[in-house]
């Protein structure tokens, strides 16, 4: 049975039409899961998690609280193809929920009670977000953990916009990817 997430599809584009305000870079977070990454002072964090966005909302915000930034929770996936997608919810809290099936059974994705629900999700490219941040805001970090999504998204993206990234942290596989169709090896993909 596939569930329906609705996500207006001009959520958060109305927050950033602000121009951003008083806000001295970005940070962006792809798959922050329950543990989103921080603002710098005065800086905004804008953190993508389409399964986990309630309880990444709440520790997004005491870690903007204790950074003197502020953050926004966008529940939404990112690949390299706007719309919606189906997301398959794996592992604890969706730890390991991805727009691609598990390749082989493993100790995080056969759990029946918890493994395998589809849920539907409004999906990003890493170009939509990017031209949401004014030209004038650097933006000092990329992290990644997407479930195999981490390269295509990157190297989709117009190399133009993407190096106004100042640093990348990503998400990368030293072995045969987790999940069907997706390549996110290190030697193969990234180097």
């Amino acid at each position: 049975k596939t569930h329906r997430a609705v996500v207006p599809r001009n959520l958060a584009e109305s927050f950033l039409d602000m121009k951003f305000p008083d806000v001295s870079d970005v940070v962006i977070n792809l798959g922050s899961n329950v543990q989103p990454i921080s603002p710098n002072k005065n800086g905004l964090a804008l953190i993508f998690e389409p399964i986990s966005h309630k309880q990444a909302t709440i520790n997004a915000k005491k870690k903007a609280i204790a950074a003197g930034g502020m953050s926004l929770v966008i529940p939404a996936a990112v690949s390299n193809i706007p719309g919606y997608s189906n997301m398959t919810i794996y592992n604890n809290n969706g730890l390991s929920s991805s727009l691609s099936k598990a390749a082989t059974d493993a100790h995080w994705n056969s759990n029946k009670k918890r493994d395998g629900k589809v849920v539907t999700v409004r999906v990003y490219t890493l170009d939509e977000i990017l031209d949401w941040i004014p030209n004038k805001i650097p933006i000092k970090y990329l992290k990644t953990d997407i479930q195999g999504y981490d390269f295509l998204v990157v190297s989709k993206t117009n190399s133009e916009k993407f190096n106004r990234i100042e640093s990348l942290m990503t998400e990368a596989y030293m072995v045969e990817s987790s999940y069907k169709g997706v390549r996110n090896n290190v030697c193969d993909d990234w180097v």
